[in-house]
């Protein structure tokens, strides 16, 4: 049984080295992007490991056509609700209130400081057909572009990293 979830590690660990390639070997990027690249490598490899243990313990205790990683079917959970730039700062308050939400409960997940990426998690399938997207999106200053990360896992391999 553990080998039917083992995919799902190694696929968080490939996502994380992705991100930790972009942000650490910053590929083009300006300073003013990587810095919330960087911020967002250490998160959404939290909220990757957070789904991944969910599954996985779904997958122990009802089998592999019975799981699903958090909240499927819920939608776009996004924490903040807001951009910081709309309220005028890049930086995101430490109100516990952001986390409240039950699928970042689910995810282990929280984030106790300042910070300057707005999280985005969706979930759904069951089974074979089980995957979530993480967005991060956010930037280092109100005058540029905000930066946002998309990661895609699912099951099937079609896994991967888009940055804009």
């Amino acid at each position: 049984m553990r080998l039917e979830y083992i995919w799902l590690f190694f696929g968080v660990v490939a996502i994380s080295l992705f991100i930790y390639a972009i942000a650490f070997l910053e590929l083009g990027i300006s300073s003013q992007v990587a810095y919330p690249v960087k911020e967002a490598e250490l998160y959404t490899q939290r909220i990757a490991s957070g789904a991944y243990q969910f599954f996985k313990n779904r997958v122990v205790k009802h089998g592999l056509s019975n799981s699903f990683f958090p909240c499927s079917k819920q939608g776009w959970i996004c924490s903040p609700n807001y951009l910081a730039c709309q309220r005028g700062s890049i930086y995101y308050d430490s109100a516990q209130s952001h986390w409240a939400h039950n699928c970042w409960k689910a995810l282990g997940f929280q984030i106790t400081g300042k910070h300057l990426m707005q999280y985005c998690y969706k979930a759904s399938g069951k089974g074979k057909g089980a995957k979530f997207i993480i967005q991060a999106t956010g930037t280092s200053s109100c005058n540029v572009k905000q930066t946002k990360i998309t990661i895609h896992f699912d099951r099937n391999g079609s896994n991967g990293l888009i940055m804009e």
